[in-house]
């Protein structure tokens, strides 16, 4: 059965659709690791002197 929407048009949706999510992961992914550097420094910081 031929479909309403051509493959093509479907293809372009997917990946659009792809693009907002990958979008919007790599958004909140900057967003935690920009939280999350300060703690990780001080942590290895810590961690070092604990070692030496």
């Amino acid at each position: 059965m031929p479909s309403p929407l051509s493959a093509d048009a479907i293809c372009e949706l997917i990946i659009s659709l792809l693009n907002l999510l990958v979008n919007a992961l790599m958004l909140r992914q900057s967003q935690k690791l920009l939280l999350a550097i300060p703690f990780r420094v001080n942590e290895l910081d810590e961690e070092d002197q604990g070692l030496r």
